[in-house]
């Protein structure tokens, strides 16, 4: 949808876009995400839902909860980040708990998690 749209702006600018430009220029993103949203037949979003969606993205592909909390302008290292967008989508911690073998690297059964044998020193 995004590729298509970049791609048709492009052909009506003559085939490249200027880096320096803003590809659209708004006044108002809240009546440029609703214009957009309506366009689309999309449901409305606002920059709270994007911010939501992007922060979700961040944790899932591994971003440490302070660095999203830098990004966001927030100064408390990252503990409202983790009470806020801190919920994970169940593929990805089932995806996340795979990861979980202890240093075992043969392949093992889903529901088995392999623990290192405790030492009895």
């Amino acid at each position: 949808m995004f590729e298509a749209f970049l791609k048709d702006l492009m052909a009506r600018r003559g085939g490249r876009l200027d880096l320096n430009e803003p590809i659209i220029k708004i006044w108002s993103a809240r009546t440029a995400l609703e214009t957009t949203c309506r366009q689309l037949g999309q449901p409305q979003y606002s920059h709270h839902t994007m911010r939501h969606f992007s922060c979700s993205e961040a944790i899932e592909a591994g971003v440490d909860f302070k660095v999203i909390a830098e990004w966001l302008g927030h100064k408390d290292g990252g503990v409202l980040v983790a009470k806020t967008y801190g919920h994970q989508r169940n593929e990805h911690s089932a995806t996340i708990a795979k990861h979980m073998t202890f240093g075992v690297v043969d392949q093992l059964p889903a529901n088995v998690i392999p623990f290192p044998p405790v030492s009895n020193k």
